[in-house]
């Protein structure tokens, strides 16, 4: 149940973080990138908390979408 953001909306959000607006940010997404951008943040969140059992099991995921 996610939402579009509108371009102006995404053109403020970029200009708060102060980032470089560049044309690849409003683009859309495929489902397949964003579960590897999921994927990715809750690796990050692995590491932090040293369970390498999780994030194995992460990385073994993401293989197998390739």
């Amino acid at each position: 149940k996610g939402i579009i953001f509108t371009r102006n909306e995404i053109k403020e959000y970029i200009e708060k973080l102060n980032l470089e607006l560049k044309e690849e940010y409003f683009r859309p997404v495929n489902n397949k990138s964003i579960i590897n951008r999921l994927i990715a943040d809750l690796i990050i969140g692995y590491k932090y908390n040293n369970n390498n059992q999780k994030i194995e099991e992460l990385l073994y995921l993401r293989s197998a979408l390739d």
